[in-house]
C-alpha cells in the first residue's frame, strides 16, 4: 500500500470512513468535528511547508497534501448528507452496486431498444 500525506493510503481513500478517521457509526457531528480537523491541518492555505532543500522532494509533498486534502474533501461532501451517506453505506455494505458508465449505457440502450419494438417503432 502506497501511503499519501496525512496517513491515508491508496486502498483507504476509496473509504470515505478512513480518509476522515472515524468509524461507520460515527454521529454527524462527529465526523463533522474530524473533517473541520483534518481540513484545517491539510488546507494549502493554511498550513504551509518549509522547502528542506531538496525542491523534488517538496514539490512531491505539496502534490500528496494536496491529494490528501481532495481526499477529505470528497469523504465530506458524502457523509454530511443523510441520503448519500445512506447509500454509500448500501455501497459499502455490498446491497447496492454503483453503476459503471459502460453498464449505465448498456442498460439505457436496452430500455430504449425495448421501447422503440414494444411500440412500434423499431422496426
Amino acid at each position: 500500500m502506497t501511503t499519501h500525506a496525512h496517513g491515508i493510503g491508496i486502498e483507504e481513500a476509496d473509504d470515505h470512513y478512513a480518509v476522515l478517521r472515524v468509524s461507520r457509526t460515527a454521529s454527524t457531528a462527529e465526523i463533522r468535528r474530524q473533517y473541520q480537523q483534518l481540513a484545517l491541518e491539510l488546507h494549502p492555505d493554511k498550513n504551509s511547508l518549509y522547502a528542506s532543500g531538496d525542491a523534488v522532494e517538496y514539490a512531491r509533498e505539496i502534490a500528496a497534501r494536496k491529494d490528501a486534502f481532495d481526499a477529505v474533501q470528497r469523504a465530506w461532501e458524502v457523509l454530511r448528507d443523510a441520503e448519500l451517506r445512506r447509500r454509500y453505506d448500501r455501497v459499502l455494505a455490498g446491497t447496492l452496486v454503483p453503476m459503471t458508465r459502460p453498464a449505465l449505457d448498456r442498460l439505457l440502450t436496452r430500455v430504449v431498444t425495448h421501447i422503440r419494438t414494444t411500440h412500434g417503432r423499431g422496426r
